[in-house]
């Protein structure tokens, strides 16, 4: 190889290796630019939504589904204690034992729900219990045959009841919707031992 072809290589290496300098600073610099951008950038996302007609629209308002919490339909009925439910709604729909209240006077005019549920047969019977938003829910569940777990996800709340057990879970319906709750030792939210919580919202 004559001294030509070494030269005429060597320059056209130097050049490439030059070129990707080059190349590399520019995409260095567009970088550094973009992100200096997206630094100063100020529209970010804010809690205030605008409906169609330009009113401000309560994030709360604003109900998100998720695979635990559903919307709540509209027309739903509260039972209340000793009200008959029919027979094919009996081991879905619970029925109050007790509500007290309002509570010491209040004047939310918050009451105090007393429900019996148990597990039995792999299932929550009922499996259903309806109560109105701000009051406080006191589920007393009995495990028959099994052990089993009460989880509220919504509400992050947990009981253990171990078979022969009756446990309380208590909390106040702060927030609205239809909350899944489901046996985890059962087989979670596949298995049969799952339900509902459906806190009505007050108009």
């Amino acid at each position: 190889m004559d001294k030509k072809k070494i030269i005429i290589i060597a320059v056209g290496v130097v050049a490439i290796s030059l070129l990707l300098v080059v190349v590399f600073s520019v995409i260095q610099k567009q970088r550094k630019g973009l992100d200096a951008n997206i630094a100063s950038n100020n529209y970010v996302p804010v809690n205030e939504i605008a409906d169609e007609s330009g009113d401000k629209i309560n994030p709360e308002d604003n109900f998100k589904e998720t695979e635990f919490v559903k919307e709540v339909p509209t027309g739903v009925k509260v039972p209340k204690p000793g009200e008959i439910i029919p027979d094919e709604l009996k081991d879905i729909v619970a029925v109050p034992t007790e509500v007290l209240g309002p509570r010491d006077g209040s004047e939310d005019g918050a009451s105090i729900g007393i429900f019996n549920i148990k597990g039995e047969g792999g299932k929550f019977i009922p499996s259903q219990i309806i109560i109105n938003q701000n009051d406080i829910v006191k589920i007393k569940i009995s495990a028959i045959d099994a052990d089993y777990d009460f989880v509220l996800q919504g509400y992050n709340m947990k009981q253990t009841i171990k078979m022969g057990e009756t446990k309380s879970l208590s909390f106040q319906a702060l927030k609205n919707g239809r909350f899944l709750f489901y046996c985890d030792v059962c087989g979670g939210i596949q298995s049969d031992a799952t339900g509902e919580i459906v806190i009505v919202k007050q108009e």
